[in-house]
């Protein structure tokens, strides 16, 4: 009977984990492609790769094949394929799977993500029903988002300001004030800096007839924009609603000393400042979302120690009392596959202009404000609306990505 235990967990190792490397690769090589703004090419790769790749790393695949599609502007397909994802990150494993996880190489096993992932995971399902009007779905997930968003410290949960903001929209879309109410005070009460948090308040307020309040938070608005164009406290105005993803995510790197645990490394970008061009009017778009801040301090990590040291004891257990048991397990290496394509943070820009389409140029500006010309796009036909009607529009930071795509042509 121990034979043929040994025998089963050899063979379901070996099938498990085979072919793991030529997908990582491939998964590398089309995430490269998506920096170099090759989003068809990448998509087309990543495609193929989803047909071919074993469930304990699906999620992880869906994850950057969605991300490539909202780049490309297919919010229907990258919303679906989102959605997916988020339900996979959430599949509770059996212990058998469980068991062949401890064993298995770090670098293999089932892939559920990080508390930071899930969360983004739901919010940017939810933006895939936002930017097609489906409100009622949008506001299903991000609620979602929100009740995802746990911290191992009380009072550190919910801290993710761009998804109540876009739970507060999607909620004054639906005409659910008070609801939209709390969603943006929880905003301010994360950023108390943030303007446009201010201004969804003042315009809520008028709007039930609070103007005593609706002045406040108005006036609180206008303050921290300081000398940029305004929007009317009434929500008459109409502006175009720019949400920006900037730089790149965290990644995760092994410990120096014993290689075996993972941490959360700040990848450098050198985009921070955005300004928005638009009829001869310059606006800056105002930092929403810090997600490297967001991952380093999540709720999970003590609970992925606890298995980490479990894993390895296993290990060298097999490998201790069980001959060859060396061969059974997978390296004690740190996990560090993460979601790689995440940006390293979200800007917002709210742009006073005329009801209509309009050019609209992005230029970004490193840490000491000096512009970095090869990040510059430029863009046409942009749609503004009236509170409550502005199309979302969602862009993202690359290098030479205009000049990338005047080449395909």
């Amino acid at each position: 009977m121990k034979k043929l235990l040994l025998f089963l967990i050899i063979v379901s190792v070996a099938v498990l984990y085979s072919g793991c490397t030529s997908a990582k690769l491939t998964l590398a090589q089309n995430v490269a492609k998506f920096q170099s703004g090759r989003f068809e090419e990448a998509h087309k790769g990543m495609g193929e790769l989803l047909k071919k790749v074993k469930s304990e790393t699906y999620p992880l695949y869906q994850l950057t094949d969605a991300s490539i599609l909202y780049a490309l502007g297919d919010h229907y397909d990258g919303c679906d394929i989102m959605g997916r994802a988020a339900n996979n990150l959430e599949v509770e494993l059996g212990s058998g799977t469980v068991a062949l996880d401890l064993v298995g190489s770090e670098e293999n096993v089932h892939y559920r993500g990080y508390v930071h992932e899930r969360v983004l995971a739901r919010y940017y399902h939810g933006l895939g029903y936002f930017a097609r009007g489906y409100y009622d779905s949008a506001k299903i997930a991000f609620i979602q988002a929100i009740e995802r968003d746990i911290n191992k410290e009380k009072g550190k949960e919910n801290a993710f300001a761009s998804v109540h903001f876009m739970l507060g929209e999607t909620f004054l879309r639906l005409k659910e004030y008070d609801n939209a109410r709390v969603a943006f005070q929880n905003v301010i009460k994360l950023q108390p800096s943030n303007a446009y948090g201010w201004y969804k308040l003042a315009t809520i307020n008028f709007k039930i007839g609070d103007k005593e309040e609706a002045q406040k938070a108005y006036q609180t608005y206008k303050d921290s924009l300081g000398s940029e164009p305004y929007l009317p406290i009434d929500g008459s105005g109409s502006y175009i609603f720019l949400l920006l993803d900037i730089g790149w995510g965290p990644t995760l790197s092994p410990d120096a000393i014993t290689g075996a645990f993972s941490s959360y490394q700040q990848v450098s970008f050198p985009e921070r400042y955005v300004s928005i061009v638009i009829d001869k009017n310059i606006v800056p778009s105002k930092k929403v979302e810090d997600v490297y801040m967001q991952a380093k301090d999540e709720a999970n990590l003590t609970g992925d120690v606890s298995k980490k040291v479990a894993s390895v004891a296993v290990k060298k257990a097999i490998q201790t009392f069980i001959p060859f048991g060396g061969l059974l397990t997978g390296s004690t290496d740190a996990d560090v596959r993460k979601w790689l394509l995440l940006p390293g943070e979200i800007h917002i820009a709210l742009i006073p202009t005329e009801q209509g389409v309009h050019d609209v140029t992005l230029k970004f500006f490193d840490a000491k404000m000096k512009e970095l010309k090869d990040y510059q796009q430029s863009w046409y036909y942009v749609p503004a609306g009236t509170e409550g009607e502005a199309p979302l529009v969602q862009l993202r930071s690359l290098f030479q990505l205009q000049n990338q795509k005047k080449k395909e042509k």
